[in-house]
């Protein structure tokens, strides 16, 4: 869905923790528009896994999380969406 926002309506845009709990097809879509409404600095944070074991542990902690990726996942989701803000990962060891 489309943000009811002109294009660079902000000058600060930040997501912390809500994009893993999308499913693919919402994905790309939510990213893009973070991008659109976003003037200036964008800031986002994931979960994410290094490992199986990593792995393991953010699919017993999760509860609506739809999204299970790697790091290099992540960012090449996030470069296909045009996404050129900052973002971090939370890892479950």
């Amino acid at each position: 869905n489309r943000l009811p926002f002109a294009d660079k309506s902000f000058d600060f845009v930040v997501s912390i923790n809500t994009f893993h709990n999308l499913y693919a097809y919402d994905l790309h879509a939510a990213i893009k528009e973070m991008q659109r409404v976003g003037l200036g600095a964008k800031y986002l944070t994931v979960e994410a896994y290094r490992d199986e074991r990593e792995k393991a542990n953010l699919m017993y902690w999760q509860l609506t999380c739809r999204a299970f990726m790697t790091p290099a996942e992540w960012e090449w989701t996030f470069a296909r969406a045009g996404y050129d803000g900052d973002f971090g990962f939370i890892f479950f060891e």
